[in-house]
């Protein structure tokens, strides 16, 4: 009898101790910033630089690239335990310089705007008081408008394409409220993004 009595107990115990890891379930809402690395913008830019060279047979390139973002901000709504859905809005810049190919003197810029709106779903696989991991979809499009300055000229051109985002396993941390996250994955927030969310 005292065997089973302290077995209850210890049962009972156990189970307090795993309910206090639970997930509050009452944060509906998310919203969330980041930054990612080697977005489908960056080598969108980069398939531009080919079109420059092969439309301009070889006499002109693009130089001294930077390429900025993706940076983004998501919201998403939790419909039940494992399920959210939500948007994406994300933001990146390239710029480059337009060279004579044979000597790579400079004669103008170009600068290019990405912005992207995508849908997203949200699966969360585990959730926790202050641990989290989940996987993430999202489809849309991006306008990218293309301002370029010869000389003393310039031209501004506009460009619709669609988009995507899947990010294979996103790990975050911290506390019920506000978490630091990580995500790998491909599309156009990055291969590999950071950021931090809030949750009410």
């Amino acid at each position: 009898m005292k065997k089973f009595f302290l077995t209850l107990v210890a049962a009972i115990a156990l189970g307090g101790s795993v309910q206090a890891q639970q997930a509050d379930y009452d944060n509906k809402h998310e919203l969330a910033v980041s930054y990612g690395a080697y977005s489908n913008s960056n080598y969108f830019s980069f398939i531009e630089d080919l079109v420059t060279l092969s439309i301009t047979d070889g006499k002109v390139s693009d130089e001294n690239e930077k390429f900025i973002g993706s940076i983004s901000v998501e919201y998403f709504y939790r419909m039940n335990q494992w399920l959210s859905l939500g948007g994406i809005g994300a933001f990146a810049v390239s710029k480059k310089d337009i060279c004579k190919n044979s000597t790579k003197e400079k004669f103008g810029t170009s600068r290019g705007y990405y912005m992207t709106i995508m849908p997203a779903a949200k699966a969360d696989w585990l959730r926790r008081k202050h641990f989290g991991m989940y996987s993430k979809l999202a489809l849309g499009v991006t306008v990218l408008t293309l301002k370029d300055k010869v000389d003393n000229d310039s031209e501004t051109g506009t460009a619709a394409t669609v988009n995507w985002q899947l990010s294979l396993v996103g790990l975050e941390a911290g506390s019920s409220k506000l978490r630091a996250f990580a995500e790998l994955g491909i599309g156009e927030q990055g291969v590999a993004l950071i950021g931090l969310r809030y949750k009410f």
